[in-house]
């Protein structure tokens, strides 16, 4: 096990790493060039605007609106407040309908061709009634002042950039309804930047994209210098009932991209959400990506296109990966063949079967169930499920979150360490029962989810540690695990892909390449670690490869003693 520490540490300095790259950038002074987006100089309306809640209709959002209209004076865009009804769906089915008077606030900046379409910067100055709302959305509207002073300190943009300001964004999407539906200027749009919140800190995100978008996911990659978004996201989104302004300006077809930050949950639609709160690194994560896009797609003489089937990641903060939809079908296809070549090699020099490979399965489902247990259990011990135990612990969320990754990864290392010894069925359908009878209690009904997990933890614990599993064995399990949960996610949508799809591309050339190796009969070197990482219910069999048996029969197959000895290497010969 000491030998294979470092397994352990490759996987804990991947996720710091990635923990790390979801830090927001330090904010800009107010001294920075003009033609920068500076977030302490966006602070000064924020800290303007979010002085009380100010909901559509109260007297508070009226002193809001004169401050925005003097903003948009001062910055040369004139500034007009354009009246309107606005309505909106609440839920599905017309079982509930906002409807109300709207002052939407725009300004201008102009273009040298006025005839293009434009662009528009859209964001939203009411808060709901108990919120100062200094993130939701005075940080928005901020930003989007920022960004108009940005791009008018440098060249006059290609088209015109139009900046709106929704009324009633909180109360039902009312603005937005307004201008989309009625407003005449709506039909010179061409293209939409939408900037939200739900909390006040965290790296911003593009989360959602409009139809037609795949231009310009394209023209963030090759402009943006660290781009946060991920096509499986927006993906997600799209299924969840969840809305924001951006949605009116996607049902009317047209392009784009929506930006957000949602760290600190605590302060979204609550009296927490104060310029105090705000973190000026998510504002300026903010303004450097959707200013950055504004700036990029202003001063272009024609409007990025591209299909909706695009596939996109943010790996780590180092790369930012993008290809066409049926590219997936090319990486899936080179990580099946390097899996099979690898398995094919494996198998040939006796170090794993089909039988092994198949209780390597039943491993990985055992490994799901349990840790799936211990996370509805620590949910029912706190409370989770209702709208009131969820908040009471959402200020705790990164301690939670913390604690389940721990959780979880406890059950890997030990059901590892239990199927490279082959035993502990026993315990296991022990220990999963406790939980579930746990749940039950906690929640004082009988749980379905609970009960069947423990089912499954039970059944599968008692096929896969049967008898001890080898590190080949655990890895090739979890290249077929990891071809067949990327290919039916590839089928579904290809932008759900990437996430599964390109780890498990490295996964699988790099078992190739250990296959090949002069150490791959042990199951070790840098391939078997790169496998853990991948596809993390491995690691710890992997880790533990040492306390496999170095000869003798394996599921009724004769394993070389001298595999990975004296220098030779039997997967080789």
């Amino acid at each position: 096990m000491i030998k294979s520490v470092w397994l352990y540490v490759v996987v804990v300095a991947a996720v710091l790493w990635a923990g790390l790259a979801q830090r927001p950038p330090s904010p800009v002074p107010t001294s920075a060039s003009a033609t920068a987006f500076s977030a302490e100089r966006a602070m000064a309306d924020v800290r303007a605007i979010a002085l009380r809640p100010h909901p559509i209709g109260s007297d508070e959002i009226g002193r809001v609106r004169a401050h925005l209209l003097e903003r948009l004076v001062e910055l040369g865009l004139g500034g007009e407040t354009h009246t309107g009804q606005g309505s909106f769906q609440l839920r599905r089915g017309g079982a509930s309908l906002a409807a109300g008077s709207v002052q939407n606030l725009i300004g201008v900046l102009p273009g040298r061709d006025r005839t293009r379409p434009a662009l528009l910067v859209m964001s939203h100055y009411d808060s709901v009634p108990n919120s100062p709302g200094a993130a939701d959305d005075a940080a928005g509207v901020a930003a989007s002042l920022e960004i108009a002073r940005m791009l008018r300190a440098g060249p006059q943009p290609e088209r015109d950039v139009i900046f709106l300001f929704t009324d009633g964004e909180e109360a039902g999407l009312l603005g937005a309804d307004a201008f989309f539906d009625t407003d005449p200027m709506a039909r010179r749009v061409g293209v939409v930047i939408n900037m939200e919140t739900r909390g006040a800190a965290g790296r911003a995100t593009m989360f959602e994209t409009g139809p037609g978008s795949g231009g310009l996911v394209r023209l963030m990659g090759s402009t943006l210098r660290t781009p946060g978004a991920m096509s499986l996201s927006s993906a997600i989104y799209h299924l969840l009932p969840n809305n924001t302004d951006f949605t009116l300006a996607e049902r009317r077809g047209l392009p784009g991209l929506n930006f957000a930050f949602l760290d600190d949950l605590p302060a979204y639609h609550t009296p927490l959400s104060t310029p105090e709160r705000l973190d000026r690194g998510s504002l300026q994560d903010l303004g450097n990506q959707a200013g950055g896009m504004a700036r990029a797609i202003a001063s272009r003489a024609d409007l990025p296109r591209g299909d909706d089937g695009d596939a996109y990641l943010d790996a780590l903060g180092l790369v930012f990966l993008h290809y066409p939809g049926w590219a997936g079908w090319a990486l899936l296809a080179l990580a099946f063949g390097a899996a099979v070549l690898a398995t094919v090699r494996v198998r040939r020099a006796g170090r794993t079967t089909p039988m092994q490979v198949l209780r390597g399965l039943a491993l990985f489902g055992a490994t799901g169930a349990m840790t799936g247990l211990v996370l509805l259990l620590i949910g029912a011990g706190l409370g989770l499920g209702d709208y009131y135990g969820d908040f009471r612990v959402i200020s705790h969320g990164r301690a939670l979150v913390a604690g389940e990754l721990c959780a979880a990864l406890v059950v890997m290392v030990a059901l590892s360490g239990a199927a490279a010894a082959g035993r502990g069925g026993i315990i296991v359908a022990g220990v999963a029962t406790l939980m579930a009878v746990g749940v039950c209690g906690l929640r004082q009904t009988l749980d379905p989810v609970s009960l069947g997990l423990a089912a499954a933890a039970a059944g599968l614990g008692h096929v896969a540690l049967s008898r001890p599993i080898t590190a080949w064995s655990a890895w090739i399990a979890a290249l077929l695990a990891g071809l067949m949960v990327a290919a039916g996610l590839q089928a579904v949508s290809p932008a759900m892909a990437p996430p599964f799809l390109l780890p498990l591309l490295v996964a699988s050339v790099a078992a190739l390449a250990c296959s090949l190796a002069g150490d791959a009969a042990r199951g070790r070197g840098l391939g078997a670690a790169v496998g853990s990482c991948g596809f993390s219910p491995a690691a710890g069999t992997a880790s533990n490869a040492e306390l496999q048996p170095t000869s003798g029969v394996v599921d009724g197959d004769t394993v070389d003693p001298r595999a990975g000895q004296g220098g030779r290497c039997v997967v080789c010969d």
